[in-house]
């Protein structure tokens, strides 16, 4: 079972998802016309899906990989 928060999305412009995760800027997805990119909290390029969901997952995925990784730090 699966307990730690999940990403919180807003849409920021008509072609721009932006993301938090705890209260703390996670990331955005970006659609282009032919498909979807998602880009962590620091720009670099997650994942380019096909559907806005298929985006906001590999963000969510990534973001989630990201906190965890901090706390063992």
């Amino acid at each position: 079972m699966n307990t730690s928060p999940s990403l919180r999305w807003q849409r920021a412009d008509h072609e721009v998802h932006s993301a938090t995760l705890d209260g703390e800027y996670a990331g955005h997805v970006v659609a282009d016309g032919a498909a979807f990119t998602a880009y962590d909290r620091i720009g670099r390029k997650v994942a380019r899906r096909g559907t806005l969901r298929g985006a906001q997952r590999a963000l969510d995925a990534a973001a989630r990989r990201s906190a965890r990784m901090q706390l063992t730090v």
